[in-house]
């Protein structure tokens, strides 16, 4: 049970890139990314019954839950 959260956090660390290994960011490369990520302003949610069930966050909290 407790070798499970171990060892994804050793994983982790194995993953991490060392500073010499890392490449900052541009500003205008940043700035693009931020624009692209603005994807909720360009969504749509439908009427139909499909995208109500779709969107239903009640629906969603039902189906996570653990058994």
């Amino acid at each position: 049970m407790i070798l499970a959260p171990l060892l994804a956090a050793f994983l982790c660390y194995l993953m991490h890139p060392v500073p010499e290994k890392t490449k900052p960011i541009s500003e205008e490369a940043l700035k693009g990314l931020t624009e692209m990520s603005d994807f909720e302003s360009r969504i749509t949610r439908g009427t139909d019954i499909a995208d109500q069930l779709n969107w239903s966050r009640t629906i969603w909290a039902l189906i996570c839950l653990p058994d």
